[in-house]
């Protein structure tokens, strides 16, 4: 597994601040301030975690540390950003929907919220695979849906 900068950043954090003080006391308002200025060059306007969401402590960590707030993207290279702190971003995307994975567990009938694998269209979404006419097919459904392959559940409408 890849490691997240913003776990990266806040393991080195913790490394230096014990390197540099033994115990971790009063220099870490400081360090913070190094990473922020001189490692990430002191001029972020925001930072989004597009991968498995962080966990609270690295999330508070990133968000003090650089001062500015911490969103959570979802997204694909074959259909872009798709959605935002959990909201679907339309656009670019212009209709989702979710499908029944029976072999899984996960079905649309699920209560409280409808369970199964996002599929999507979007403005951005690729039209297919260069030279792969068989796994260009395996991935819409057969009303021009991408399947993303990840399981979502539903909390509110959109």
């Amino acid at each position: 597994m890849v490691p997240r900068i913003s776990d990266m950043l806040f393991q080195h954090h913790r490394a230096e601040l014990s390197r540099r003080t033994g115990t971790g006391g009063g220099a870490a308002e400081p360090l913070k301030e190094e990473l922020r200025e001189k490692v990430m060059g002191g001029r972020l306007l925001w930072a989004i975690s597009a991968s498995a969401p962080p966990s609270a402590a690295t999330t508070a960590f990133v968000e003090d540390c650089l001062h500015v707030r911490l969103l959570d993207g979802y997204g694909s290279t074959e259909g872009g950003i798709v959605a935002l702190n959990g909201r679907v971003l339309r656009p670019p995307v212009t209709d989702h929907k979710l499908a029944d994975v029976p072999e899984l567990g996960y079905f649309g009938t699920d209560s409280p919220y409808p369970r199964g694998e996002l599929l999507i269209k979007s403005d951005r979404l690729v039209p297919g695979y260069f030279r792969r006419p068989d796994a260009t097919t395996g991935v819409f459904d057969e009303d021009g849906f991408y399947r993303t392959g990840d399981i979502m559940a539903r909390f509110c409408p959109d």
